[in-house]
């Protein structure tokens, strides 16, 4: 299970961000061999800092005392958010795709009886040049918002041209798009294609895993 740590500050700055490249290794340390940290997002247009967490074991302690003693204690930090992903599947981004193309996360809001099937939809679509879906999860972190997906695509028009389909399959209420406007990996390349091949994909000839 990947944990998702969302850190909002007053005035929206790097405060979070930035204590958390400086101390990674004793907030490492802080997670003992329960939890491992994957990398940082920031979503455009909000005042928050993403910690997505790869967790071993749900020991409630360690998880909590890494909010509450360390995460808390951030200058600005006025709200903490946590977010769940469920049978997160990630997935080979084909080679040769562009390196400048545009991340967004979209959150689907559906009937409980169609979860598995719109999963699955998500899971088979087949990347193209300019619409690559990197991992899709379970996250039920509201009533009806249960899915999520990131997706990589070359312009707006595409990713609302790719809400749509997804909005077009049986059982979708509405799709929600926000734009990821930075992301850092805080372990190595060599160490994520390794992790993740191993964890959650079947590596492909002719692929490269990412996010």
């Amino acid at each position: 299970m990947i944990l998702i740590v969302r850190v909002q500050t007053k005035d929206g700055n790097d405060s979070v961000w930035n204590y958390v490249l400086e101390n990674l290794s004793e907030l490492q340390k802080s997670l003992k061999e329960e939890g491992k940290f994957l990398y940082l997002s920031r979503r455009a247009n909000h005042k928050d800092t993403s910690i997505f967490i790869e967790l071993n074991d749900t020991n409630d302690a360690i998880v909590v005392d890494f909010i509450t003693k360390k995460i808390s204690t951030i200058n600005g930090v006025d709200g903490i958010w946590v977010l769940h992903l469920f049978n997160v599947k990630f997935f080979p981004i084909p080679e040769g795709t562009s390196k400048n193309l545009l991340r967004y996360t979209l959150t689907v809001r559906a009937y409980p009886q169609h979860l598995s099937n719109i999963f699955d939809s998500i899971s088979d679509i087949t990347p193209t040049a300019n619409c690559v879906v990197t991992y899709a999860a379970y996250t039920f972190h509201l009533f009806g918002d249960c899915l999520q997906c990131s997706v990589l695509v070359d312009s707006e028009a595409t990713v609302q041209k790719f809400a749509k389909r997804i909005e077009s399959l049986p059982g979708v209420l509405k799709t929600t798009l926000c734009q990821i406007e930075k992301t850092h990996r805080l372990v190595s390349q060599g160490e994520w294609l390794k992790h993740i091949s191993e964890k959650y994909v079947m590596r492909e000839p002719g692929t490269s895993a990412g996010y």
